[in-house]
């Protein structure tokens, strides 16, 4: 049996979702977990469903403060092979009420040692989730552990909470416990795209050594979602980034503790991922025939219900009404419609066939362009009276000018009549 002390004097860096998720994925891994909240807070039972113990049942406070074995306060959890000590929010007082009392650091030690010596099947690992502060509680843990693991976050405030815990682990293994030793650091929340994060990673591997886990914890939604849910993330969402992160630190977390080497794809876990997408596709189905039956279709149009040799007979006819209807100059609404009493109905502009039609000129408008074009030749050289021999001609005019001219003859002029 080992203890193993998850602490960190930093909130917010996963401590709970650590304990829980790891001890879930021991249990995976066939191995008997205890997790034990000492936690004032107690979101670790609340993880687990335990959000109000039942009136006069044993707790760690009661462990702690009266006594009472350990023992008694052990319940089971939905999770495989996953044992509970629940906490209450009278943890709180536990500190004041134990000033006084003797032997005070070792209170938890002595209910694990008695622990080991009744408990039928024994416990394969322990894990206890420490608050967030180094007080009387924190001591109780690392008094009472084999070794210390450490979740930290990939940043600078986190780096400086280390580097205290580390003097504080120092100091219990010379005063209190000598058999203590640094299991381990596991980083969580890992975001690799940040500079930081590598940064502190970079400096935290040159502190610890081989007691950094190379498994991290990458961010991922389905560890929020899960503990809303009361559930580890395995039971949620067993094929997510988060699941797959703690099962890796749970291989590496029992590899170095016993030397056993754990398969990658246990088949528990297997199992949970496979039990989740058939039921993933069965509530999609029910979700389909529950929308269906909600949702009358409505009939087909007489249309649609064509069978499909009617649509070839109309097939013909339909094409050459709509080649009639491109020959034909398209009927604005505004002609369609009367215009209201008082008001001056404005025409729609007519589409770009009519346009192009309308600006085809004439038999007529032709004739009267060549007239007009006639008409403004330029005259013959004439020799100036002084003899120098210098030429001048009428200047010819553009082709502008020449059109704006035709377009003022009227239609009804022939060519053998120019306009003057």
């Amino acid at each position: 049996m080992q203890t193993t002390a998850v602490i960190n004097q930093k909130g917010g860096v996963g401590k709970t979702t650590t304990v829980m998720n790891l001890g879930a994925a021991l249990g995976l891994l066939g191995r008997r977990v205890l997790l034990i909240d000492l936690d004032p807070q107690a979101n670790l039972s609340a993880h687990l469903g335990v959000f109000d113990s039942a009136p006069g049942a044993p707790t760690s406070y009661q462990v702690l403060v009266d006594e009472v074995p350990l023992s008694e306060s052990i319940l089971p959890t939905a999770e495989e092979n996953v044992f509970l000590v629940p906490s209450t929010r009278d943890l709180a007082g536990a500190e004041l009420e134990l000033v006084s009392a003797m032997g005070r650091e070792t209170r938890l030690k002595e209910a694990l040692a008695a622990l080991e010596k009744t408990a039928k099947p024994a416990f394969d690992d322990i894990l206890v989730d420490c608050p967030p502060s180094l007080g009387l509680l924190s001591l109780n843990a690392l008094a009472a552990a084999d070794r210390v693991l450490v979740p930290l976050q990939a940043e600078f405030f986190g780096l400086q909470g280390y580097a205290r815990l580390m003097d504080i682990i120092t100091l219990v293994q010379r005063r209190l416990n000598p058999r203590l030793v640094l299991g381990g650091i596991v980083a969580c929340k890992v975001d690799r795209r940040a500079r930081i994060t590598n940064d502190v990673l970079d400096e935290v591997k040159k502190w610890a050594g081989e007691s950094f886990f190379e498994s991290m914890i990458r961010p991922n939604v389905k560890l929020s979602e899960a503990t809303s849910h009361g559930r580890s993330v395995f039971r949620y969402a067993a094929a997510s980034n988060g699941a797959e992160d703690y099962l890796a630190l749970a291989r590496e977390f029992v590899q170095r503790a016993s030397g056993v080497v754990v398969p990658e794809a246990p088949a528990a876990w297997l199992k949970l991922v496979q039990d989740q997408k058939d039921n993933a596709r069965a509530t999609a189905r029910a979700m389909k025939q529950a929308w269906r039956e909600a949702v009358p279709v409505p009939d087909l149009e007489p249309e649609v219900a064509k069978s499909q040799s009617e649509r070839e007979l109309e097939a013909p006819a339909a094409a050459s009404v709509r080649s009639r209807r491109a020959t034909q100059q398209p009927v604005t609404a505004a002609a369609e419609k009367p215009a209201a009493a008082g008001t001056k109905a404005e025409p729609r502009p007519a589409s770009k066939s009519a346009a192009k039609s309308a600006a085809k000129p004439t038999a007529a408008e032709t004739a009267a362009l060549q007239v007009a074009a006639a008409a403004v030749k330029p005259a013959a050289t004439v020799k100036p009276a002084d003899g120098t021999g210098a030429s001048e001609a009428t200047p010819r005019k553009s082709p502008t000018v020449i059109r704006s001219a035709a377009r003022r003859v009227p239609r009804s002029a022939k060519p053998e009549d120019p306009q003057p």
